[in-house]
């Protein structure tokens, strides 16, 4: 009777402690943003991260593919990988990083950045290849665990409500520039108040709250936003009232 009562509990704590132990969540691949409208024949940019959910990734091989756009531009400032190996196009529609993280990473990291420009209005679509591998820190692949998202785009053909937005002094936004000072330019409209931001967040937007520069000179539509630091801006304008 003793040994019975014994084995009874074992089970009952047993079964406990199932009920009770976390479950693990597959690492995520993905893009972000993953879902946007952006303006045919204009360009966008979209980040490769990862999320390890509690594992440690130690290197990287990553393919990506653009289908209804052009890579412009492969970026890897603030990457998670810290020896890189190749980080760039390997034809018009394809993208690539590999790299090492000798500490190994863990947590939700930027891989990398993919300038790209809508070359027709619709769908467009980035994906990561089948090919892409991760590994572990025991040097084993991850990919049969990871959870893979990638990003559906709309290009639209531009409207009589699309604001044109110029810069002197960051005329091509496919390039860096060492330029702190960022001057931008867009023809006011009569009777039109407009709300704008600057963020490293390429999701997010401006409020309703009118902003106009404050000053002497009669305001045309010129703003200059100073003291940015290293990293990639996203400028928002919208109109309000």
């Amino acid at each position: 009777m003793k040994n019975s009562t014994k084995i009874s509990l074992i089970i009952v704590v047993a079964c406990l402690l199932s009920l009770v132990a976390p479950t693990a969540q597959a690492a995520r691949l993905y893009l972000y943003p993953n879902s946007i409208d952006v303006i045919a024949g204009g360009s966008f940019v979209v980040e490769a991260r990862l999320d390890t959910e509690g594992e440690s990734v130690n290197a990287v091989d990553i393919t990506g593919h653009v289908d209804g756009g052009i890579v412009e531009s492969v970026l890897t400032a603030n990457s998670i990988i810290e020896i890189l190996i190749h980080a760039g196009a390997l034809d018009a529609n394809t993208f690539r990083f590999v790299g090492g993280i000798p500490g190994g990473f863990t947590g939700d990291g930027i891989i990398g950045r993919i300038g790209i420009t809508a070359v027709r209005s619709g769908p467009l679509s980035v994906s990561f290849g089948n090919e892409s591998i991760i590994l572990g820190e025991n040097g084993q692949p991850l990919t049969a665990e990871i959870e893979i998202r990638n990003a559906n785009i709309n290009a639209l053909q531009p409207s009589a409500n699309h604001i044109v937005i110029t810069s002197r002094s960051h005329p091509d936004q496919n390039t860096w520039y060492n330029k702190k000072d960022l001057q931008l330019h867009w023809d006011l409209e009569k009777d039109t108040e407009y709300s704008y931001l600057v963020s490293l967040d390429p999701m997010a937007t401006p409020d309703d709250t009118p902003d106009k520069p404050t000053g002497e000179l009669l305001w045309m539509g010129d703003v200059n936003i100073g003291g940015l630091g290293e990293g990639i801006y996203y400028f928002t304008l919208k109109r309000v009232g």
